[in-house]
């Protein structure tokens, strides 16, 4: 009996005390927290098409992001595709007030800070299954609502602590076409060398 007593009252004390301390245990999230969550995640795999970035040779430089998200064929043989692109070109101080008293939206910012005279440099990354290669070369054409996509794949050497070069293991071209509201792209992926060599039929939807 005291036994079931003393069992009883430890019991209750251990209640009281998890009662007293809220912080013992993780609160659930609410509904908005839990978006929010979600909408963050998404917003950074969907970066805004122009972000701002450091100075370059001491003017602001605008930074175009393009997005391709799709599939590689092969025969039989299906992979997943991502293709990201950067163009980074500087933009002066009075094309930077001129953009920001605008209310233009940020696709035709973009498109302004392209038909821009000026060094442009290009980078991007092409990830294809669990490879990623990296883009040099890039060609980017832009005619009406057509975006074309011209780069090299390259992948680090064996030792890049030997050499900071890379080697060309490949190459792709990519048509974008605008059509209701959806910008559609296909195009060739050709792989040299490697597990993955081969040809490649590639269809993507342009994120932005």
């Amino acid at each position: 009996m005291r036994l079931k007593r003393r069992f009883l009252f430890l019991a209750l004390t251990a209640l009281g005390l998890a009662i007293l301390t809220p912080g013992c245990f993780a609160q659930p999230a609410e509904m908005g927290e839990t978006g929010d969550m979600a909408r963050n995640e998404l917003g950074q795999n969907n970066a805004p098409n122009v972000q701002p970035s450091g100075n370059m040779d001491g003017a602001p430089a605008g930074i175009i992001f393009h997005h391709w998200q799709g599939f590689a064929l092969k025969g039989d043989q299906s992979y997943i595709l991502r293709v990201s692109i950067e163009s980074i070109r500087p933009v002066g101080p009075m094309n930077v007030r001129k953009l920001l008293a605008s209310n233009k939206t940020l696709e035709e910012v973009g498109k302004e800070i392209l038909a821009e005279e000026g060094n442009v440099t290009y980078r991007g990354h092409l990830r294809l299954g669990e490879s990623t290669y990296w883009l040099t070369n890039v060609e980017v054409r832009l005619a009406r609502s057509n975006f074309t996509l011209s780069a090299d794949l390259n992948e680090p050497l064996e030792n890049p602590a030997a050499s900071n070069s890379t080697e060309t293991v490949g190459r792709i071209t990519v048509n974008t076409t605008g059509y209701e509201g959806e910008r559609k792209s296909q195009g060739k992926l050709i792989i040299a060398t490697g597990q993955l060599i081969g040809s490649y039929r590639v269809l993507l939807d342009m994120l932005h």
